[in-house]
């Protein structure tokens, strides 16, 4: 995820108040409550990203980084077999842009992809 939605941005509220939808901001809480599932994950941000009416784009970053790492944690401290999240972040001093992700890209995608053989 390159500069992720993980703050309120998709949060719908009714006439009452109450959520019709969450938002990304809930995921975090999700996956410290749920099963760890086999996923590689690489987050990139940069601390000058959004802060807004939908929450601090860079720390709702480091919210769901922390997540992953505590969910894998947990996990291991509880001889718990099963998947682990594969995980790797960058953190720049950038904006809500995608420059910093592009300029990282290749990098990411040969992590992500780094135990499959290319097709012949």
């Amino acid at each position: 995820s390159f500069i992720g939605s993980y703050t309120s941005i998709g949060l719908k509220l009714g006439p009452d108040g109450t959520p019709l939808a969450y938002g990304g901001d809930t995921y975090p809480g999700l996956i410290r409550k749920s099963a760890i599932r086999p996923l590689r994950v690489f987050l990139q941000d940069g601390r000058n990203d959004l802060d807004n009416e939908h929450g601090n784009w860079f720390l709702a970053n480091q919210q769901m980084l922390k997540a992953l790492e505590w969910a894998n944690a947990h996990a291991d401290a509880e001889k718990h077999a099963g998947p682990r999240y594969d995980i790797n972040h960058a953190w720049t001093e950038g904006t809500h842009s995608d420059a910093d992700g592009g300029s990282i890209l290749p990098d990411v995608l040969r992590w992500i992809w780094r135990d499959q053989q290319p097709c012949r």
